[in-house]
């Protein structure tokens, strides 16, 4: 594991390959990146094996862009639909924006290091810790014991779009995974994953199929459970009422099968602001995750909802989702991480 990728990006001077997709409009093609550079330390493709020399591209303010004869890639405002190009590549269009299953679209992302100009620009969604609420979890850590980690939710959660579920470099591990890693590092103990996500479920399916789900890896004892779900909600309109049944239900199943098991609730992220989700609803499930986890012996929620909306503000859903609609690219799958690190382990 390089430790460097799960630094937070908020902290230090430095940020760690910062996904972007050039677009061309009429000048010539750029992306927004996060924090205003002071300099920018390296640009490679998304897979690694490329290293673009500081001559092609150049900055100004939070843009990067390529220089005239640059070889870069980039898509045009066309592809970016989803059309022209983008159809002969095998890319599709969904809501008006371009679309796919596959690498189609990571291959037009960059991954950019640079010493950020963070007091020009601060990031103030910053997580806020609650590891002290999953005391049984936190004690066994201390003990030096190992840890079984549940995770249970929809295709984020499953890690649809990382590259290593996509079977390309640079093959990161999904959020899960990754946060066991710097459990197993940072405590020197072993934390065993035990992923049961579905890709496609929402909060309804989730909380039908979780019994099911638990016989299936013959034992329902855990000692973090971490439900994720939201967004499938959010797309088919499940009414906030409902969803908030369901996320009671899976606490209250979770806690029959294991009373000693600590519980984390992670807000979904929003789909990209082009597309059709019903943002405010999907926004509404999180007051009603937090509210469940405060009431909630035990439990924390980490807020990934807020977070979206303050990239999206600074980035282009294209930069940050691998189908460009609602999965996490690397380097949002890198930020699940950090964030469910800092909330839950606290800093380090």
């Amino acid at each position: 594991m390089d430790e460097r990728l799960y630094i937070p990006f908020w902290k230090g001077e430095q940020v760690f390959e910062e996904s972007v997709v050039l677009v061309k409009g009429d000048g010539l093609p750029e992306g927004r990146l996060l924090f205003p550079p002071k300099e920018i330390l390296s640009v490679v493709g998304y897979d690694g094996s490329v290293s673009y020399p500081a001559e092609e591209y150049g900055f100004s303010g939070n843009r990067i862009f390529a220089r005239e004869g640059s070889s870069l890639p980039y898509m045009t405002e066309e592809m970016t639909r989803g059309k022209g190009e983008a159809e002969k590549l095998g890319l599709s269009s969904m809501d008006g924006i371009v679309f796919t299953e596959t690498t189609g679209i990571v291959k037009f992302q960059i991954k950019v290091t640079y010493i950020g100009d963070k007091r020009a620009a601060p990031w103030t969604v910053l997580p806020v810790y609650k590891g002290d609420r999953l005391r049984n979890f936190r004690r066994r850590l201390g003990a030096g014991k190992g840890v079984r980690v549940l995770l249970y939710g929809d295709s984020i959660a499953a890690g649809c779009h990382a590259s290593s579920v996509l079977g390309y470099p640079p093959y990161l591990p999904v959020w899960g995974r990754s946060f066991c890693d710097i459990i197993s590092e940072r405590y020197g103990v072993e934390a065993e994953l035990v992923n049961l996500s579905v890709g496609g479920f929402t909060s309804r399916q989730g909380a039908e199929s979780f019994d099911g789900k638990l016989l299936s890896v013959g034992k329902g004892t855990a000692d973090l459970a971490i439900f994720a779900f939201g967004m499938n909600d959010g797309s088919w309109k499940i009414p906030r009422e409902e969803y908030r049944r369901n996320m009671e239900s899976l606490v209250g199943r979770m806690r029959l099968h294991s009373p000693d098991c600590d519980i984390a609730i992670v807000s979904t992220i929003l789909a990209n602001p082009l597309c059709t989700q019903d943002k405010a609803l999907t926004r509404s499930y999180r007051l009603d995750d937090e509210a469940l986890a405060d009431r909630t012996e035990r439990c924390a929620e980490v807020d990934m909802t807020t977070v979206s909306e303050g990239l999206y503000a600074r980035k282009k859903g294209l930069d940050l989702l691998a189908n460009d609609i609602n999965h996490p690219t690397d380097f949002f799958v890198r930020i699940y991480t950090m964030y469910l690190c800092e909330t839950l382990l606290g800093g380090n």
